[in-house]
């Protein structure tokens, strides 16, 4: 069950987007119960980055370096899914339960309109 959830102060700036719920207790298992799998793939990208900056650095091709960016932004959305995943069936759904959903449900929506664009 999700404590009390508190606005953090500010309505955010454009660039922020709206101001983010804040949960006041988790008592739900941790959206990064999977850290070090997440970790991993970060390092992963990180190196795949550095790739990619060592390919400009060379004056690669540039079809080779689109494709490794695009192998990069496929890596980092699948990260975004799965903390994605893990915050609706923790944050989310304890929150829904506890009758305190409504805000977390429009933070879920403005989140998932990010990825849409």
């Amino acid at each position: 069950m999700v404590g009390s959830a508190d606005q953090e102060t500010g309505a955010g700036s454009a660039a922020e987007g709206p101001a983010r719920v804040r949960p006041a207790l988790h008592v739900h298992l941790s959206p990064y119960a999977n850290k070090a799998d997440l970790l991993q793939r970060l390092r992963k990208i990180e190196g795949q980055v550095r790739g990619i900056e060592r390919m400009i650095d060379e004056e690669r091709y540039c079809v080779d370096i689109l494709v490794q960016i695009a192998a990069v932004r496929a890596a980092l959305d699948r990260v975004s899914l799965q903390l994605l995943e893990a915050h609706v069936e923790g944050c989310v759904s304890d929150a829904i339960r506890s009758g305190e959903g409504e805000p977390y449900i429009r933070e879920l929506m403005s989140v998932v309109t990010r990825f849409v664009r």
